[in-house]
């Protein structure tokens, strides 16, 4: 009888400890946040959007804005690359800059906003993430611009793309595009299959 006490004894704190770790894992869980702050992901991908040197001899650059609901630290962008064309050698920037008017200013949001990854460093046809070297703060409710740069040097058609989403339209951002250094119009009707992490 003894042996049988002792041993419904063990059992039931075995049964509260594994009850008691169950709970505390759901919490950390509910506690855990989500890692991605912005996206764009729904949709279908369709054509891909030059990014480096068009058949025409131009630099084609491009920027999408964003907004997040609560403010958050940020680390990293990840964009979905379509293929290549030619034989790019250059290095592809992301930056994520303030805005002015409608269009980036140019400013970086913080210092440590900037990530260069050279071009054979990216895949093609997948997501690619620029994490940068120190996370930064991003502010709720506020227009950011992610910003694609390239020193991309040429000839013809040598470049990358990015992935574009369409008919999905982000409601809280869209896409616009650089000519050579110069800012264009925006485009309304699709926009750049992005995430952002904290």
């Amino acid at each position: 009888m003894r042996k049988l006490k002792l041993f419904l004894a063990v059992l039931m704190i075995a049964l509260i400890f594994l009850f008691n770790c169950n709970n505390v894992t759901e919490e950390e869980e509910e506690k855990t946040p989500n890692p991605i702050i912005a996206e764009h992901t729904a949709g279908t991908v369709s054509l891909p959007l030059t990014w480096g040197i068009n058949s025409s001899s131009n630099k084609i650059e491009w920027t999408q804005s964003f907004q997040i609901s609560s403010n958050s630290t940020c680390s990293a962008v990840e964009i979905h690359l379509g293929p290549r064309t030619g034989t790019p050698i250059g290095n592809y920037e992301i930056k994520i800059e303030t805005n002015n008017t409608d269009q980036p200013s140019g400013t970086l949001v913080d210092a440590n906003a900037t990530k260069v990854i050279p071009v054979s460093g990216l895949t093609d046809n997948a997501w690619n993430k620029w994490t940068f070297d120190s996370s930064f703060i991003l502010t709720a409710n506020t227009t950011y611009w992610i910003v694609c740069r390239t020193d991309e040097p040429g000839p013809l058609e040598n470049r990358m793309t990015i992935a574009r989403l369409n008919p999905e339209i982000y409601s809280l951002g869209y896409i616009a595009y650089y000519l050579d250094g110069l800012f264009q119009i925006a485009y309304p009707t699709y926009d750049m299959n992005f995430k952002v992490y904290r």
